[in-house]
């Protein structure tokens, strides 16, 4: 009888490191579906942003687009601070003031 106890013993031991190992994996994954989904969602608004002010530009309503990489650099740092719930006054501020020396020492290398 004691080797029957040893069996079910370890198909229980089994199932639970077999289950613990898939909620893991589905979670690794999910997270990076988030992560993917984000960095899609950035590039999206980036263009979509950077087209507008292009169009702007074109009709005489602004002067200075920044190149794209800009606007996207932008976003990515924008859209985990409203997911995290971390968008305030002063985050935005200096994502700002980061965004703006991005912007200034890509003007430089030019």
């Amino acid at each position: 009888m004691e080797w029957i106890t040893l069996v079910a013993t370890s198909a229980v031991v089994s199932a639970v490191v077999s289950g613990i190992l898939t909620l893991i994996n589905s979670h690794l994954q999910r997270k990076a579906e988030d992560r993917k989904r984000l960095a899609e969602l950035a590039m999206k608004m980036a263009m979509a942003e950077w087209e507008k002010h292009l169009e702007m530009a074109k009709a005489g309503q602004g002067s200075n687009v920044q190149p794209p990489e800009i606007y996207l650099y932008r976003y990515s740092l924008l859209i985990p601070l409203i997911e995290n719930g971390q968008l305030t006054p002063e985050s935005l501020s200096l994502l700002d003031k980061a965004v703006l020396e991005m912007a200034n020492k890509k003007d430089k290398r030019r």
